[in-house]
């Protein structure tokens, strides 16, 4: 089957041609479709296609792709990181082996690429063992296990946008596939020696779909110069949106407050037209390069 990017490149290429003269009532040319056709100097390709020079020994099974940061899960177990500014150079993280009964189903790479998120479920839907949330850091080989979100499978992540730090995730938001939002921040400091965990702290913060629905997209933005935040959440069939103001940005949990402003009154939400559940949807944000965030 003929990929998007194929068919894309293709129609642009039957596309361009030698440019008609102007008409008499100016540039513009009505087609026969009935829409008008215009030239525009130096268009910008909607879509770029690029050789990467790497030959994937198995299956891909997730990727995720941040500051030029490619992360690549393979169906045997290794986990590839490769740096774009050094394509040619890559590393193999082993991750099958964490627990060989548990399978990957999910991987949410942050927007600095320094923190990266590794769901498992069991394999066998009757078995006792519950799911878990490993956490690796950009600078590290070592895959770390969480310790307070066993049981619960991770579906969405809300990163922050707000941090640079590659130590620490700074409060994040995680949606669970039974509709639970927690607050969580994760840090990777090794002078900590006393703490082995990597939570700083957790907390269920809301629960949008008791128990029916999964968070499939989650993201939250900080209003600039204000203590005023709004978060999206999405299920399979609705748009959810929070918004209010924090005390202090150095509260923590930083977001509950703005969750409890909804325990009393009903959270606003768009429903998304269909006639059957989606078995798949994805939340994706796009901004431009310069936008401050």
């Amino acid at each position: 089957m003929t990929s998007l990017l194929d068919q894309y490149e293709q129609n642009s290429q039957r596309t361009v041609g030698p440019t008609a003269p102007p008409t008499p009532a100016g540039p513009e040319v009505k087609s026969a479709s009935g829409f008008i056709n215009m030239a525009i100097e130096d268009e910008t390709p909607m879509f770029c296609k690029q050789k990467v020079n790497f030959a994937p020994p198995d299956r891909i099974m997730h990727m995720c792709v941040s500051s030029e940061l490619i992360v690549l899960a393979m169906n045997n177990g290794i986990l590839f990181r490769i740096d774009l500014k050094q394509p040619e150079k890559h590393e193999e993280i082993e991750f099958s082996k964490l627990n060989p009964q548990l399978k990957l189903s999910g991987m949410f790479l942050d927007p600095t690429g320094d923190h990266l998120l590794m769901s498992f479920v069991p394999r066998n839907t009757d078995s006792q063992l519950q799911a878990e949330l490993f956490y690796l850091n950009r600078k590290s080989n070592k895959i770390r296990p969480t310790s307070k979100f066993r049981g619960h499978e991770i579906t969405a992540v809300g990163w922050n946008y707000n941090n640079v730090r590659s130590d620490t995730t700074r409060p994040l938001l995680l949606g669970t596939s039974k509709g639970l939002i927690l607050e969580t921040e994760l840090s990777n400091d090794s002078e900590r020696i006393f703490q082995s965990s990597l939570e700083q702290y957790w907390k269920q913060v809301f629960d949008i779909g008791k128990g029916n629905s999964a968070i499939t997209g989650l993201e939250f933005h900080k209003v600039p110069n204000l203590e005023r935040y709004f978060i999206i959440a999405t299920t399979p069939n609705r748009i959810y949106q929070f918004v209010g103001n924090v005390n202090s940005s150095d509260e923590r949990p930083l977001l509950q407050q703005i969750f409890n402003i909804y325990l009393t009154r009903a959270e606003g939400f768009i429903e998304v037209p269909s006639k059957r559940t989606l078995k798949y949807s994805k939340l994706q944000f796009f901004y431009p390069k310069s936008t401050q965030r």
